[in-house]
């Protein structure tokens, strides 16, 4: 996992002769808001409150088990996937991330195929059993990548 996402990764730009520093050295981490919220009061009043919290990341993960970033292309979401998964892999994160499997599934990478523990495995590189019993035991931090790419078929309406 770290060897193969601990780089900072530039697409379009010729790194020949360049060797790209690890991504803890430049990683400059994100933060999250909630979207406005909206309230009514009795007579129907809307008000809009605009002012959010900024989380970070792993604050939001450690409330919400499931989260779904956007953004606009070179926002820095594959980067976040890459930067959250290698410091889980090297367990600096905290202590509530120890013992988790970081698994990066790039969503292009499976077209046509299933989300089966085997395709999985493959993808990854890791053994099936390690993967298999991750995600039994809920100890696996599964990240999807490039939901955007996913084929018109597996989107779903």
């Amino acid at each position: 996992m770290i060897e193969e996402f601990g780089k900072i990764e530039l697409r379009g730009i010729q790194t020949s002769h360049w060797d790209p520093p690890d991504l803890d050295t430049v990683y400059v981490p994100l933060h999250l808001e909630a979207p406005p919220e909206v309230t009514a009061d009795k007579d129907g009043k809307q008000t809009v409150i605009l002012f959010r919290q900024r989380l970070t990341v792993p604050e939001v993960l450690t409330d919400h088990r499931h989260v779904l970033i956007v953004g606009a292309p070179g926002s820095g979401k594959s980067t976040l996937v890459s930067y959250m998964a290698t410091r889980a892999a090297a367990q600096k994160l905290g202590p509530e991330w120890n013992d988790l499997l970081p698994l990066i599934l790039t969503v292009r990478s499976f077209k046509g195929h299933s989300l089966t523990v085997e395709n999985i495995s493959i993808h990854t590189g890791c053994d099936s059993g390690l993967v298999r019993q991750a995600l039994e035991r809920q100890r696996a931090l599964v990240f999807l990548d490039g939901l955007d790419e996913a084929p018109e078929d597996l989107r779903g309406n």
